[in-house]
């Protein structure tokens, strides 16, 4: 995962890694179960004092995001969420109040901490499939700050979601012609063409993602997925087991294991996609 901190924001730094730890999970980045960097590894990374990342850690314990086993490292909680229930209906009450004011346009600031807290409630929303309450939610963000990309890119995630192939390809784009180095909206739009059976340009999509990041599991497990459905069966087996090597013990390893073991010689030759679990 990447942390985007800002040392001059006015932001405490222990904050903002908290907050990039929340937008990961919402986005999709980091899932329940999987392990997330080490304190000594991301003071290190953004050469900060681990006290801070450490501080940051223990707020996300402390509201239940996530959890630290001893003696082997901090995972993200298994199906927790960001928010409550009463939180939700809290900032969904603010918010009506907020825009029935005819002052609703603040500055600048106030409009991205505006589209962010719409951003988390649609995340909220993903989070209990209520895909269609999420895209009301993320549409409202995107009218506060158009060019938020976490919630540009979650706004396609639910549109995918709900089978809305043709406004999830777009907003993909959408964020690709902003961000041509997206590594997260290729591997988005080649799972949608995947899931649309589309394995052709789900390939390049993915491979293009794999130019820049050739390391990433996701987009090797994807890249799988296409040979499944085109039927390379050596191709599939030999990108599962790349996958294995690059992520062993993590989620898209164990995921490609499963996988691999479901393929006999009988089925080898299958093209049937199936979903990721």
């Amino acid at each position: 995962m990447r942390f985007n901190i800002d040392p001059d924001s006015g932001v405490p730094v222990y904050l903002q890694i908290s907050r990039a730890v929340k937008r990961s999970i919402a986005l999709g980045s980091l899932r329940g179960g999987e392990q997330i960097p080490s304190v000594r590894e991301v003071a290190e990374m953004l050469t900060v004092n681990p006290n801070t990342v450490a501080k940051a850690y223990q707020l996300l314990e402390r509201d239940r995001i996530v959890v630290t086993r001893k003696g082997i490292g901090t995972f993200v909680a298994d199906g927790e969420v960001s928010i409550t229930e009463q939180e939700r209906r809290a900032v969904e009450r603010l918010m009506e109040r907020e825009m029935a004011q005819a002052s609703f346009w603040w500055d600048e600031q106030g409009r991205r901490a505006f589209a962010a807290n719409l951003t988390a409630l649609a995340a909220f929303y993903h989070a209990r499939e209520m895909f269609r309450e999420g895209i009301r939610m993320q549409k409202l963000a995107l009218i506060c700050e158009p060019n938020l990309y976490p919630g540009v890119m979650l706004k396609g995630i639910l549109h995918a979601r709900l089978n809305e192939h043709a406004a999830a390809e777009a907003t993909f784009r959408s964020v690709l012609e902003a961000v041509p180095s997206s590594i997260e909206a290729r591997k988005n739009l080649g799972h949608l063409y995947i899931v649309m059976g589309k394995p052709q340009e789900a390939a390049f999509e993915l491979k293009e993602a794999l130019r820049r990041a050739p390391h990433d599991p996701e987009a090797h497990f994807l890249l799988a997925l296409c040979f499944r459905l085109q039927g390379r069966s050596q191709a599939l087996a030999d990108q599962l087991r790349q996958v294995i090597k690059l992520d062993a013990d993590g989620p898209w390893g164990r995921r490609a294991r499963r996988l691999l073991d479901q393929i006999g010689p009988s089925s080898r030759g299958e093209s049937k996609y199936q979903l990721i679990s």
